[in-house]
């Protein structure tokens, strides 16, 4: 539930306009995507990673931690000779495709892509925490050619995927206060059926205080 918790504050942060305050000024949503017509569109490739690093520095950030699907993180193993040296190349074989690149650290999560739970999918999709609206708009991200799932979580038309940028340097944006710690109980009801087990409660806050620090990367897998 907290991890749910946690990508409902990410996902609209990384989707929604930003209004500056002060001496910030608006800016659009930090969404990154290769040209369908570009080398490097279609699957995780290092044009979109750098394009990302880019657009971090431009707004004083720096890419710090890149979150993928076990799809992506399978592009990377596909890397030839002609996307990378063959130095990183041995590197990323010695990871199983995750380590770091460009000094980004990867990270392989269940959750994302065509079949995750966590995936931005089409209005028409049964399956998937995040679905976009009726014209698949989702805040200020419009899916050109969205991901639909059936309700048992199978891809009936693939489109597109995400991956998340983070900048972990500082600390100073993604907050869960707690409110009050988690207590447990046990349940004695359970004895009656030869059981044991616990209840109990916990109190807690996630907020996003500066989306300067996310990144959204957008993979169009219908390509």
């Amino acid at each position: 539930m907290e991890e749910e918790s946690g990508w409902r504050i990410i996902l609209p942060a990384a989707t929604s306009a930003f209004s500056g305050k002060g001496l910030l000024g608006s800016r659009p949503a930090p969404i990154y995507e290769i040209n369908p017509a570009s080398t490097g569109a279609g699957y995780l490739s290092k044009e979109l990673i750098n394009k990302m690093i880019v657009g971090f520095k431009r707004i004083g950030r720096t890419l710090t931690d890149l979150y993928v699907s076990p799809e992506d993180a399978a592009d990377i193993r596909e890397w030839t000779d002609t996307d990378i040296d063959p130095v990183t190349r041995r590197e990323i074989f010695q990871a199983a495709g995750m380590g770091s690149i460009w000094n980004v650290t990867l990270h392989e999560l269940q959750h994302l892509g065509a079949t995750g739970l966590y995936n931005i999918n089409s209005n028409s999709s049964a399956y998937g925490k995040f679905i976009a609206d009726a014209g698949d708009l989702y805040n200020q991200y419009t899916l050109d050619n969205a991901n639909v799932t059936s309700a048992d979580g199978t891809v009936s038309s693939l489109g597109e995927t995400q991956i998340i940028g983070f900048d972990l340097s500082v600390n100073d944006s993604l907050v869960m206060p707690i409110r009050k710690d988690y207590e447990a109980h046990d349940d004695p009801t359970l004895l009656r059926v030869q059981k044991q087990g616990f209840f109990g409660w916990e109190e807690v806050g996630f907020a996003c205080l500066d989306s300067r620090m996310l990144g959204l990367g957008v993979i169009d897998r219908s390509l």
